[in-house]
C-alpha cells in the first residue's frame, strides 16, 4: 500500500500481513492511527486492542480496509 493510502483512511479498521512477527503476530487487526512518513520507508500506527504498535511500513506485505456494518 501506498504511503498516501495510509494517510487518507487514518481512522480506518485495517487488517495487515506483515512480513515478520510483530508482537508474536504476523497478523495485525485494528485502527490506523497514523504514517509517519520520513527517513526510508515510514512507520504505520496501528491500534489492537487500546494499545498502539509502530510497525515500519516495509513489514507490511498486503493491508486492506475493513467495513463494519452499522447497526
Amino acid at each position: 500500500a501506498k504511503a498516501e493510502d495510509f494517510l487518507r483512511f487514518r481512522g480506518s479498521r485495517i487488517d495487515c500481513r506483515l512480513k515478520e512477527k510483530v508482537a508474536g503476530s504476523r497478523h495485525l487487526c485494528g485502527i490506523l492511527r497514523d504514517c509517519l512518513l520520513g527517513e526510508g520507508p515510514g512507520i504505520v500506527v496501528i491500534e489492537v486492542d487500546g494499545e498502539r504498535r509502530s510497525i515500519p511500513r516495509d513489514l507490511i506485505l498486503k493491508a486492506h480496509l475493513v467495513y463494519e456494518e452499522e447497526p
